[in-house]
């Protein structure tokens, strides 16, 4: 059975896509073009406050210990995960979404427009009340920049991938590494 238990502390280094930050963003969003394959799996916060990653519900040990916040136990999470380029900087991020406003448009616009590697996608960071969702909106089919381009294609050609995940290991680690 695969599980990570947090986030390898190397992955920190502005290798991550972290929507917290998009409140400190121009216009609260950022614009991303996702490549590669997805990968699909369970999350849970356990009660060690670490994050568990499994790749199927059937994974979660039937002992496992879920956060209690609030009075309140967390449960398993559907989540995707995967790469993108961020069209500002033209640089390759690891993404993970369990955000059901992020995830079910994801979902329906690779259904209704095909491949995700052939547009660029927004996401908007709201808040009112309180409460924060997200808006994702697909961009015109337009190739990548020669500089995006090269970015993905040295991560494709050498990192692990986002099998690590469930291996508490570092997605962009070098084969071998």
């Amino acid at each position: 059975m695969a599980k990570m238990t947090d986030l390898p502390a190397n992955t920190s280094k502005g290798k991550w896509l972290k929507l917290s930050s998009l409140k400190d963003a121009d216009d609260n969003s950022i614009t991303i073009r996702i490549m590669g394959d997805i990968t699909d799996g369970w999350e849970c916060w356990g009660a060690d406050g670490k994050s568990h990653r499994f790749r199927d519900l059937n994974d979660v040990p039937a002992d496992f210990v879920f956060r209690v916040e609030n009075g309140e136990t967390d449960r398993a999470k559907p989540f995707k995960a995967g790469f993108c380029v961020d069209r500002a900087t033209e640089k390759v991020l690891a993404w993970q979404f369990t955000q059901a406003t992020i995830v079910k448009p994801i979902v329906a616009i690779n259904n209704k427009k095909g491949d995700l590697e052939g547009y660029d996608l927004t996401i908007t960071r709201l808040e009112s009340g309180g409460k924060v969702a997200y808006t994702v909106f697909p961009g015109d089919r337009e190739a990548l920049s020669a500089e995006g381009l090269a970015a993905w294609a040295a991560v494709k050609d050498s990192a692990v991938g986002m099998d690590a995940l469930f291996h508490n290991a570092d997605p962009f680690e070098p084969f071998g590494g």
